[in-house]
């Protein structure tokens, strides 16, 4: 066998010794395999104790697998914090409970409700219902409601004060009477999310992750390969991670530096990211693979695990001890992180505040489809490593390894 042939042979082992040491021996603490092949959203408290889903029907399990109660049907699912509070979107409309499954209100003027969002203490729910912005206080009570055609997305901050919602070819912002004080023009909004400071927006548009500030006036956009489906925000603020149809995972800091990004072979459906960035989650649907993923701050994999369906939502408890997901044939499957490296979260890189001025009042002119690449005035680092599959660090070892190995072989006498 000569040298050459040799190197390719060990060098190919190393590779697949790193992808499979990445990709196997991880299973879920649980799993709970709905009666229907049904399965649309997962939400889990910040300490991991509570997981609310929808699949055939709305549930509420504990860390233990056991479940409390399951319930009326749904497609949207939120939970607080404290995981004393759920609200779902429904057929029926938008239906808020306690932890026992009581309905604490229900809102039926305007439905089926697929889109929701909850502020982290349960203050204030916002929703979509056919074409109709909703906002809603957690007594149950209107505060605005606006109606716009195609209506894709909303988000609130913390405080309630402003509804951002996302329609085919704008992102809008309204206050709490639901009069329009602002419109940036740009397509295809998917995903919404406030940062937990309210300091800005951040959105799943076409091909570019974006950030405005609450007032409308963008403040940086990343255009991507190609459509993006989701987006999460650390509840620290400090990260954004993407996930698109270029079978990419991105994460960025507050003010558009992309820190690094990973290639899943698969389109992306779904991401999230525990508080402090320590990890970030992925799931692949409408590939060929269906995957749930673990990444650390560094933008490593930790592991993987093979799904039995298309991977439609992924959650990450806030304090990065749990991940909860759910796949389209109704299975719900619950892991522990423990066990997995926790790097620092991104110590090089640094937390700016985003220092970019947003006039009271004014309103920005219709956005355009961004260039390639971050669009700002700010600085920020330079863009941080492309990854793809395997753990790079094991398979160097092993590559490092064999190489000593050859060299020993062509010594005299060997």
């Amino acid at each position: 066998m000569t040298s050459l042939r040799l190197v390719g042979i060990v060098l190919g082992l190393c590779l697949l010794a790193g992808t499979a040491l990445a990709s196997t021996g991880v299973q879920p603490l649980w799993t709970y395999r709905a009666t229907s092949p049904e399965g649309y959203s997962v939400a889990i408290s910040a300490d991991g104790s509570s997981i609310a889903a929808c699949l055939d029907r709305i549930y509420l399990f504990t860390r233990s697998g056991e479940k409390v109660w399951g319930g009326f049907e749904g497609k949207a699912v939120s939970i607080t914090g404290d995981g004393s509070v759920i609200a779902a979107g429904t057929d029926a409309g938008i239906r808020v409970m306690d932890n026992r499954g009581r309905t604490l209100w229900l809102d039926s003027d305007v439905k089926p409700v697929d889109t929701i969002s909850m502020s982290p203490e349960g203050r204030f729910v916002a929703t979509i219902g056919g074409t109709t912005f909703s906002l809603h206080t957690n007594a149950g009570f209107l505060l605005a409601r606006n109606s716009s055609s195609g209506a894709t997305a909303v988000a609130i901050p913390t405080d309630g004060s402003i509804i951002a919602g996302g329609t085919p070819d704008s992102l809008v912002g309204f206050n709490q009477s639901g009069t329009e004080k602002w419109r940036y023009g740009i397509f295809e909004n998917r995903k919404l999310l406030f940062a937990r400071d309210g300091t800005y927006l951040a959105g799943a548009s076409a091909y570019s992750v974006v950030a405005l500030h609450p007032s409308g006036n963008l403040l940086w956009s990343y255009r991507t390969g190609s459509n993006l489906r989701d987006i999460a925000i650390s509840s620290d603020s400090r990260y954004i991670v993407a996930g698109s149809d270029d079978r990419r995972v991105y994460l960025f800091n507050r003010t558009g530096g992309l820190l690094w990004s990973y290639d899943l072979g698969d389109p992306v459906a779904c991401v999230d990211i525990s508080g402090n960035g320590s990890f970030i989650s992925a799931g692949s649907g409408r590939g060929l693979d269906h995957r749930v993923y673990l990444f650390t701050a560094a933008g490593d994999l930790a592991w993987s695990y093979q799904a039995t369906g298309w991977v439609t939502d992924v959650a990450l408890s806030e304090d990065g001890s749990s991940l909860a997901a759910v796949s389209n044939d109704g299975v719900l499957a619950f892991f522990s992180t423990a066990g997995a490296p926790v790097p620092p979260p991104a110590t090089t890189v640094p937390s700016e505040a985003i220092t970019t001025p947003a006039p009271p009042g004014t309103s920005p002119p219709a956005g355009t489809q961004p260039t390639t690449g971050a669009q700002s005035t700010m600085k920020w680092p330079e863009p941080g490593p492309t990854r793809a599959g395997g753990t790079p660090l094991f398979s160097t070892a092993l590559a490092a390894l064999a190489a000593g190995f050859l060299m020993r072989m062509k010594e005299p006498g060997k």
